[in-house]
């Protein structure tokens, strides 16, 4: 089942906004064919305006704190900011994805949306994950949906304590962070990810996802390098890591509805990306509802800085009462 709506215009939002979180960097032109993933430029021309400053812990607001979430086997450590409302609060769980390209940003540019959701009542874990660059050793994929995967059985495995139901886990990723989040939402429990830098025996899979201005048909920047050889490559581990990170191609494989929003005018990503995303879904009998935001670009909702915009604020409430809808408070999921 799929629900199209287009966002008009801007409108005040029932929360309390005060964010960190950094505009995503991207590299696909306007132009770029949003079916085949089109050519990406090199890594040099990128315009990367994500933020690089990680924040000190005592810059966490109240209710939160800095967790370690991947396993000891892990090649490096990687941190979530995790953020539980005070009292009774809602049952479910929202993983932030930040943006950057894949080569840039920290958790702490989600800072803003964690704070709309702590105020809402949900918990949520803002992630790290591999960052990538000229010298990072190749294939990168696919560590950093491994440790996003990572996050997400950290979760799992601590959902009682945070009083979290384990049918009720979200992921929410902008950008970069949507295409990792995709990945983990069509590929749960999937045995090809497991490894070193997963907890062994924790389940992965996620029960909903809210993707902001995507790109599913496994574009990166650095394609090369990310997956161990060109597209065209006859070398059979290079053509499964391609196949992998399709999302478009492996949209049966999606567990839960999926919420996917994208500007009508984005420069960076074709919001072509998204709708082939949603028609993958509906095709395999997901529920899907995708939302386009007239004359909006690409990081529509948060600033340099990370407040969140007045449209930011709007696409809140419209992504709070899609999770209400969908995961209702004191009734089974939909």
């Amino acid at each position: 089942m799929r629900s199209v709506l287009r966002v008009l215009g801007t409108v005040s939002a029932v929360v309390v906004l005060v964010a960190t979180a950094g505009v995503t960097a991207g590299w696909i032109s306007p132009d770029a064919d949003p079916v085949d993933g089109a050519d990406a430029a090199d890594l040099a021309a990128l315009e990367n305006r994500a933020s690089s400053t990680e924040r000190a812990d005592d810059a966490l607001p109240a209710g939160c704190t800095t967790v370690a979430v991947t396993p000891p086997t892990s090649a490096d450590e990687r941190l979530g900011d995790l953020c539980v409302p005070e009292g009774a609060h809602r049952d479910v769980a929202v993983i932030l994805v930040h943006g950057g390209g894949g080569f840039g940003g920290t958790r702490g540019d989600m800072s803003g949306w964690a704070e709309v959701y702590q105020f809402a009542g949900y918990v949520t874990l803002s992630v790290d994950y591999l960052i990538f660059g000229e010298t990072t050793r190749s294939p990168v994929y696919p560590e950093p949906e491994q440790d996003v995967k990572a996050a997400v059985q950290w979760v799992r495995d601590h959902a009682g304590e945070l009083r979290v139901d384990l049918d009720r886990i979200v992921v929410h990723g902008s950008s970069a962070g949507s295409r990792l989040g995709g990945q983990v939402y069509v590929s749960g429990d999937d045995p090809y990810y497991y490894g070193s830098e997963m907890w062994p025996t924790t389940p992965d899979h996620v029960n909903g996802f809210i993707g902001f201005y995507g790109y599913y048909t496994g574009l990166s920047a650095d394609e090369e390098r990310y997956y161990g050889g060109a597209r065209s490559s006859p070398d059979p581990d290079v053509q499964e890591r391609w196949k992998k990170a399709n999302t478009v191609v492996n949209a049966d494989g999606a567990h839960g509805p999926a919420l996917l929003i994208h500007g009508e005018l984005d420069g960076v990503i074709p919001v072509g990306q998204t709708e082939r995303f949603a028609d993958a879904l509906e095709r395999a009998g997901k529920d899907v509802t995708t939302k386009v935001v007239p004359g909006a670009d690409h990081g529509f909702d948060v600033v340099d800085g990370g407040a969140l915009t007045d449209d930011g604020r709007a696409i809140a409430r419209t992504v709070l009462d899609w999770l209400d809808w969908q995961f209702p408070q004191g009734r089974p999921s939909r």
